[in-house]
C-alpha cells in the first residue's frame, strides 16, 4: 500500500522480522556469541558435519572476496583478531605471538565438501566481521522488498543501505563521519545500493 496504509502495529511487525534478521545472522556467524556456528567451528573441532546453509553460503563469498584481494580481507584471520582484542583496544600482541597467530591463517586450510567443513589446521579461526554486517544489511533489504514500506534506509554500523524511491524524487543522502571529530566531512548521494 501507500504510506497512509502503514499502521503502527505493521511497521512494528516489519521491525520485529528485521530484528529476527539480524538475530539470526547472528547467530550463525559472530565470533562474539559463544553459540553461533562460527564459534563451534572455531573451537577445537576439525570437522563441521550439516553446516548451516547460509553459513556455508556466506563462507563462500567471503573464500572468494579472499582468492579475489589476495589477502587484502581475509576471512580466515580470527586467531589474528582474537589475539588483537581489537573490539577491545588492545594491548598491542607480542611479535611471537603475531607470528604463531598469523601461522594459523589461510583459506587453504579449509576444505568444503557439501555441507561439510573441514578444518586441515585445528587452530585456524574464521572471522566474517568484515562482511556480517553487510550481509545483514542485504537480507534486510531483500526482506524489505517484500513489504508494503516503499523506501527506506538501513544502518547497521556504519553499513548502509537504501532502497526504493523516496516520494519527493530526492536522492539519499549519507553523511560521512569525520575520523578526527564529530562533524560530517562530507556526502554521498545514492538512490540504490549500499555504503
Amino acid at each position: 500500500g501507500d504510506e497512509g496504509t502503514l499502521t503502527d502495529e505493521y511497521l512494528r511487525e516489519v521491525a520485529d522480522n528485521c530484528a529476527a534478521i539480524l538475530s539470526e545472522v547472528d547467530g550463525v556467524i559472530s565470533c562474539h556469541n559463544e553459540a553461533s556456528d562460527v564459534s563451534a567451528l572455531n573451537s577445537d573441532v576439525s570437522v563441521m558435519v550439516g553446516a548451516d546453509e547460509s553459513l556455508l553460503a556466506l563462507l563462500d563469498t567471503a573464500d572468494n572476496i579472499t582468492r579475489l584481494t589476495n589477502r587484502a580481507y581475509d576471512y580466515t584471520l580470527g586467531a589474528l583478531t582474537e589475539l588483537w582484542n581489537v573490539n577491545g583496544g588492545g594491548p598491542v600482541p607480542a611479535e611471537s605471538d603475531i607470528s604463531y597467530a598469523l601461522s594459523h591463517t589461510g583459506a587453504d586450510k579449509l576444505k568444503f565438501k557439501g555441507s561439510t567443513i573441514e578444518k586441515i589446521d585445528k587452530n585456524l579461526k574464521i572471522d566474517l566481521g568484515g562482511i556480517g554486517k553487510g550481509h545483514a544489511t542485504q537480507l534486510i533489504l531483500e526482506y524489505l522488498a517484500t513489504t508494503d514500506v516503499k523506501y527506506g534506509i538501513v544502518s547497521l554500523g556504519g553499513n548502509i543501505g537504501v532502497y526504493g524511491a523516496k516520494p519527493n524524487g530526492q536522492t539519499y543522502k549519507i553523511g560521512i563521519r569525520d575520523p578526527e571529530g564529530s562533524g560530517v566531512i562530507g556526502h554521498l548521494y545514492l538512490t540504490s545500493g549500499f555504503v
